[in-house]
């Protein structure tokens, strides 16, 4: 048996319980979990946003820990290992998109906490091909949001053709957004910065960004028309296509990586069409991009900004979380786990 943190109806707050893993199978490694990262995705699979949730279940979907066992077909992995799981847990690795190496659209995709208890516990079962070794110079809570925060808008940046000098607006500068910021810098990109808040200069500064622009004030807004190549929206709150047009050049795209709330997409239609703009989107990357991040991330030593919390403060972490204080992502730690639980 084994301790974690179960969300026992929609919206509830979490509660520590025992329960039984899998039995480890030839393909499979057991983790013990030392860090695990709140993700905005856990939210609205503990309030059931996505009607995906089966109830009870036991979120967290960025882990990192120590491999303590794993199965006879293992082989790039040892025992003591310290690796890293994102969202993806498994695939069929036969159907058409696995054989093209796009197993993150697989039919067949498994998720580490739908239909299964996640990371907010002590250990946990996976397939190892999901199961990736984590470079040496990696702080290992710095590094947990990257396995699906940070691979979400890599792929997004990757796969829609950012290159070197570009000028990209990042719509949104929190869990995700940071971690574009951070990672257009190292792609040698003019980075603009679009929120919703005044922010100080010395956050401005730490984000790393060559602008920063409210748009709530169009005064701010006025010296970008039509100067972005490339717009990455990671906000859920709802978004002003029709102002984004205006920043956007003729022929440049507008790529959607965080879920709106009234998970609907509206906006005129004419203004894309007449400047040849494309609209697209994107959504977690396949096994072999994670790896190519985390050697990127490992190269350019780049980390995600993080506040840290013991594993016992995990509803207090949420609301830190809901808040949108968090600074910026949350993570959750076992090296201060209470003594009497975890």
């Amino acid at each position: 048996m084994i301790k974690g943190y179960s969300c026992k109806e929609k919206g509830s707050a979490l509660e520590l319980i025992e329960y039984d893993l899998p039995e480890v199978g030839p393909n499979d490694v057991y983790v013990n979990i030392l860090h695990c990262g709140i993700c905005r995705s856990d939210i609205s699979l503990i309030d059931n946003e996505w009607n995906l949730t089966t109830y009870p279940f036991v979120p967290g979907h960025e882990i990192i820990g120590e491999v303590a066992e794993k199965g006879s077909n293992v082989k790039h992995l040892a025992v003591g290992d310290r690796v890293g799981i994102g969202w993806q847990k498994g695939c069929c690795f036969t159907c058409e998109n696995c054989s093209q190496g796009a197993d993150n659209f697989c039919k067949e995709i498994e998720m580490t906490c739908v239909n299964h208890n996640g990371g907010f516990s002590e250990a946990i079962v996976v397939d190892s091909h999901y199961t990736f070794k984590l470079p040496d110079n990696f702080s290992s809570p710095d590094v947990a949001p990257i396995l699906c925060g940070g691979i979400t808008v890599y792929e997004a940046m990757t796969q829609h053709g950012v290159q070197p000098g570009m000028r990209v607006g990042v719509v949104g500068v929190g869990g995700l957004g940071h971690l574009a910021i951070k990672f257009l810098k190292a792609f040698g990109c003019e980075t603009i910065a679009i929120g919703h808040k005044d922010k100080s200069p010395n956050e401005i500064s730490e984000l790393g960004v060559h602008h920063y622009v409210n748009s709530a004030h169009s005064n701010d807004m006025a010296p970008f028309c039509s100067y972005l190549d490339f717009i990455l929206i990671t906000a859920t709150q709802e978004v002003d296509y029709s102002l984004l047009n205006t920043l956007l050049k003729p022929k440049g795209t507008v790529c959607v990586v965080g879920l709106p709330d009234s998970n609907k997409f509206e906006f005129e239609a004419i203004p894309f069409i007449m400047g040849g703009k494309k609209f697209v989107s994107s959504k977690i990357g396949p096994r072999e991009r994670i790896k190519e991040l985390l050697h990127f991330t490992s190269l350019h030593d780049i980390r995600a900004t993080v506040e840290i919390y013991p594993f016992s403060k995990v509803n207090e972490a949420i609301d830190r979380l809901r808040s949108g204080k968090a600074h910026y992502r949350v993570v959750l730690s076992r090296s201060n786990y209470n003594p009497s639980g975890y």
